[in-house]
């Protein structure tokens, strides 16, 4: 049986690397696969993918979409090393396929495998891609996206709807199984705002933290870059507030701090589509505005599974704890969210990589 090779690729953010884990992992346990991850080693992918199973290839390209023009210069010489540099890995991996996720990351090993005649497999986490994924789209021989509503940007001859890619610890029982209950009067709020945190969010936390844990529970994940201010906080508190403030820079336990939490204020990055659906959690979305993260928040918000927070001011921390003490509006948003669910998207994205990949 043929061992197959396959090149994955997709930087700088969880929306773009936790899709590429799972499938992989997948492929891994249920296929004589081989993974090479073409990332950079100064970046979240390599800190998320080391303990995995995966050869890594370090590529260093730089940002091509920005308004200034010396860094374009250098974002396109770097668009053209990179695909070089990839060009010269394909020789040594010898891949079947290649597996993109967008982001600047992956733009030249698209346009190698395409030059390389490789086929090229991409997924699109958002709503709306991203220019990387815009770009290669017309490369790929399929893309695959979390919702319907991708395809108004896509070709619609080779998109196909498979779902947000979750991780296997999403599935297992104990996650599927659960039953959600808010007839308590002390809830659970879970508060994230990405890997490297978010400063709008954080800040809130911040000035309404005595507040917020004095009526209910806290789970914050603050993100890298305002942990260390956190911590203090943290144990400058005493020890009945500090079990009621569940604190954590980034955790690989997500699913089992969704589970257990009632209501989540976060971004809205495109993990939203498989995490918060998956685990029924009633949500509170607060879009970045550098991004077209407005677009994946409209979806829930349309369908009401969650609300839209425009801005983060004085009146949000009201607004959140009356809305902790709705419990229908709670159960409501819990079960829509629960319909918008789309089984078995990892194991669909692996067999179509599985089923076209090159005869070799």
């Amino acid at each position: 049986m043929k061992n197959n090779s396959i090149v994955v690729s997709g930087g700088h953010t969880g929306g773009h690397i936790f899709p590429i884990i799972s499938v992989c992992n997948y492929l891994i346990d249920n296929n004589r696969t081989s993974i090479n991850f073409y990332g950079s080693k100064k970046s979240i992918e390599y800190q998320l993918t080391n303990k995995d199973h995966y050869t890594f290839r370090n590529i260093e390209p730089s940002k091509i979409r920005t308004k200034n023009l010396l860094m374009l210069i250098k974002g396109i010489i770097n668009f053209y090393k990179t695909a070089r540099l990839a060009k010269k890995y394909f020789l040594i991996d010898k891949p079947d396929a290649v597996f993109i996720t967008g982001g600047f990351t992956s733009a030249p090993i698209g346009w190698a495998a395409y030059k390389n005649k490789i086929p090229l497999i991409i997924f699109c986490p958002d709503i709306k891609p991203g220019w990387a994924i815009r770009f290669l789209s017309k490369y790929a021989k399929y893309i695959c996206c979390s919702v319907e509503e991708s395809k108004n940007y896509l070709p619609k001859n080779k998109t196909i709807v498979t779902g947000y890619p979750l991780r296997k610890r999403f599935y297992e029982k104990s996650i599927i199984n659960n039953k959600r209950t808010f007839n308590k009067s002390e809830k659970t709020l879970l508060i994230m705002g990405g890997s490297l945190g978010s400063s709008s969010i954080n800040k809130f936390v911040k000035k309404n933290l005595l507040e917020l844990i004095d009526k209910h529970k806290l789970i914050h994940v603050s993100g890298i870059n305002d942990y260390d201010k956190f911590l203090k906080i943290h144990h400058s508190l005493n020890t009945t507030m500090q079990s009621r403030y569940e604190l954590y820079e980034f955790s690989h336990l997500i699913p089992d701090l969704m589970i257990k939490s009632d209501l989540i204020i976060s971004r809205a990055g495109a993990s939203i589509f498989g995490e918060l659906t998956e685990t029924r959690i009633p949500a509170l979305l607060y879009p970045g505005k550098f991004s077209d993260q407005a677009d994946n928040a409209r979806y829930l918000i349309d369908n009401n599974a969650a609300i839209l927070l425009p801005n983060i001011n004085q009146e949000t921390c009201a607004i959140v704890l009356s809305l902790l003490n709705n419990n229908k509006l709670l159960e409501k948003m819990s079960m829509n969210m629960d319909l918008l669910k789309n089984k078995d998207s990892v194991k669909k994205i692996a067999e179509l990589l599985m089923e076209h990949t090159n005869e070799k």
